[in-house]
């Protein structure tokens, strides 16, 4: 993958006021990142700047490594992997087993709406599937 190809995920100026809005994290090696707070950069700045990016299959990390933001001030939650804002079954699976470490890490609260997808779409011209699976409480994987 060229970083032409990542160019889509960079910030714009028109990104600024939402990402500076939303917390932003990354669910890498199985811990959840979270980038720092206020900040206007996209999850893959945010990935360059970790240093996880280093010339290789960028594609393949972008698959392997979902990612998301937490919106306080509309409480909700998305999640999404992949160059574009991709979910399938066994994402959200996935998700699912690791929502109560992901509801501790980020604060969210019982009323907190779970989205896979983007925000918004389409985005850049690109009509990306969005889908509000419902409140955390309702969907925590209990053992």
């Amino acid at each position: 993958m060229s970083e032409e190809s990542l160019d889509i995920l960079r910030s714009t100026p028109d990104d600024y006021d939402f990402h500076t809005q939303r917390t932003m994290f990354w669910i890498f090696n199985g811990q959840i990142i979270v980038g720092p707070m206020g900040t206007s950069m996209s999850h893959v700045e945010m990935a360059e700047s970790m240093g996880w990016l280093k010339g290789g299959n960028n594609e393949q990390f972008f698959n392997e490594n979902p990612r998301g933001f937490y919106l306080k001030s509309d409480n909700r939650v998305h999640f999404y992997r992949g160059v574009g804002f991709g979910f399938d079954d066994e994402f959200k699976k996935q998700i699912f087993c690791m929502l109560p470490h992901i509801r501790e890490r980020l604060g969210l609260e019982d009323t907190t709406r779970i989205f896979f997808g983007p925000k918004d779409s389409p985005i850049k011209g690109i009509e990306y599937p969005i889908e509000c699976m419902g409140v955390i409480n309702d969907l925590i994987v209990r053992k």
